[in-house]
């Protein structure tokens, strides 16, 4: 098939090509600039995209094919008009447009090439997560900081473009030059989709800035280095730096020097172009201090099973500990007319329940139950806004230890999925009451039948010893219940292994007489079984 004929100046651009070959003098950067301003002249209504399989590494026009470059006229022909027809395009088209746009190609001025970087990088971010154009992101974001450096352009828009890391940097090596607000702002802004900080509620802000500022002050007291260099390995990287790679670009920097910031700058040497930056660990370690210190306060309401640090040493545990307790002592100090505005001592009053629960003498069940989902109400922001969470099933539990209901309730029985443990939040005010008349039945010798989620919660009140003297009579109090209910075969195994898990937790000798009676009902079986084969096999023998 004869190739199609292209428009004149394309002819030119092909002729460029040729005229490449030639002259050796001319660099490739030359050659695109050369391209893009007789290029910038033309444009095409047409879409042409015949080519299926296009490279996503090329970044000028010396190697499109003629069918290629018409697609690529077309598709920047409408980008510049605004039509948005054609969301998604080869990745190859926006390397090249965005080398246009670092030499200044269809600009009027350094500001104006520069507003056109963030409109083409804010419009394919937005489609980045259906296209995955991640890596075209990164490599505008690149050009975007290079562009703000090389055409001298005001620093602080640098800083709108940093990394997680090196924001971090920037603060945590000078801890105490920063103020409060500074700490917790690039915490929460540059870690927000951390898992770690989303459990954060407002309790635990006060005590991040304090175990940052202890963490730093003890790396100096003891290292003599500041909290970035001894925990975070913070130390300056020296690397060749090309501006702009790996776009083609043409142009001079008369600077030999640029402090872009304290963990950053650029310098020329005789090699070249070098890139002083401070790398560090910042992003491994720092989510591991938040994770600590949310462990801690976990801790001060109910005892965890968290796991330990990975990451940070010994002696730095300690002070986040130390730091910690600290913290909690000095807080219990507030006065008393700030309990109500201070969340934290919202927090500690949610402790003390917990620990020290109060003995209400409740007139009915439905004041109990009222009272009950109003300290739920209250309490669950200050975990988190978890309202899953075991803290707030241990206090709801503890106000209802001892409420009985007489007469049956009438409502809707709650619904176990099977994904995880219902929990009283899932429950409204009639179905706790319901569970509390079977419960109070139960506790009589009554054994009526029930749901599975009251069973479970049940269970679960036995577990955290609500409802016993001690963890024995727990014990006995689940064996009771597997003996008296039968379950489906899954449920039925769950039940004998957390009576196993329970009676480990509290080191109780655990009965194995049901295992040993399974045990010799199974090998009671097999002999049945192998007597009945033999006598079988001897009766087919006799037969033939």
């Amino acid at each position: 098939m004869a190739q199609e004929k292209i428009p004149s100046s394309l002819d030119e651009i092909v002729d460029l090509f040729k005229q490449a070959r030639k002259d050796r003098k001319l660099s490739p950067s030359q050659l695109f600039i050369k391209q893009a301003q007789i290029l910038n002249q033309h444009e095409s209504t047409e879409y042409f995209d015949h080519n299926r399989t296009f490279r996503t590494d090329i970044y000028t026009y010396k190697e499109l094919t003629n069918q290629q470059l018409k697609s690529y006229i077309s598709w920047r022909s409408d980008y510049k008009n605004s039509t948005q027809r054609y969301h998604r395009t080869y990745k190859s088209f926006i390397n090249i447009y965005t080398a246009e746009l670092v030499n200044l190609i269809d600009c009027k001025d350094i500001k104006s090439a520069y507003e056109k970087l963030l409109t083409l990088r804010s419009k394919y971010d937005y489609v980045s997560y259906y296209y995955n154009y991640s890596e075209i992101i990164k490599m505008i974001d690149k050009a975007i900081r290079d562009f703000i450096v090389f055409y001298d352009m005001d620093l602080d828009l640098f800083k709108d473009r940093l990394t997680i890391e090196e924001t971090l940097l920037f603060v945590f090596l000078d801890i105490p030059n920063k103020s409060d607000e500074q700490i917790l702002d690039i915490v929460y802004e540059k870690l927000k989709s951390s898992w770690t900080v989303e459990k954060f509620s407002e309790l635990s802000k006060p005590l991040i800035i304090k175990v940052i500022r202890a963490i730093d002050h003890f790396a100096k007291q003891k290292y003599q280095k500041n909290m970035a260099e001894l925990l975070f390995n913070a130390v300056e990287e020296k690397n060749p730096y090309n501006f702009f790679e790996p776009l083609p670009f043409e142009g001079t920097l008369t600077k030999t020097k640029i402090d872009v910031l304290p963990t950053l700058k650029y310098k020329k040497l005789k090699d070249g172009w070098f890139k002083y930056q401070i790398k560090s660990d910042i992003i491994k370690l720092l989510p591991e201090i938040l994770a600590e210190i949310d462990n801690i306060i976990k801790n001060e309401i109910y005892v965890t099973n968290s796991l330990p640090p990975q990451l940070l040493t010994a002696d730095i545990v300690e002070v986040i500990k130390e730091t910690c307790q600290q913290f909690f002592k000095e807080t219990l100090k507030l006065k008393k007319k700030d309990k109500d505005q201070n969340n934290l001592q919202t927090y500690l009053a949610y402790k003390n329940l917990i620990e020290h629960p109060v003995s209400y003498n409740f007139k009915n069940s439905i004041e109990a139950v009222d009272k009950a989902k109003a300290l739920e109400s209250r309490f669950k922001s200050i975990l988190h806004n978890n309202s899953n969470s075991d803290a707030l099933f241990l206090l709801t539990s503890k106000v209802l230890e001892n409420v009985q209901q007489s007469s049956p309730v009438e409502c809707k029985t709650p619904e176990f999925w099977g994904f995880r443990a219902p929990k009283w939040i899932d429950l409204n005010k009639n179905q706790i009451r319901a569970y509390i008349y079977w419960r109070t039945c139960w506790r009589k010798g009554l054994y009526k039948r029930t749901s599975e989620c009251y069973q479970i919660i049940y269970i679960s009140e036995l577990i955290n010893l609500v409802g016993c003297d001690s963890p024995q009579d727990a014990l006995e109090k689940l064996k009771l219940f597997k003996k008296k209910y039968t379950f489906a075969n899954s449920q039925k195994d769950l039940v004998s292994t957390i009576i196993t898990d329970f009676s480990r937790y509290y080191d109780i000798n655990f009965d194995y007489s049901d295992v040993k009676t399974n045990i010799k009902i199974i090998i009671l079986a097999l002999v049945v079984l192998a007597i009945l084969y033999f006598v079988g096999k001897k009766w087919v023998l006799k037969k033939k």
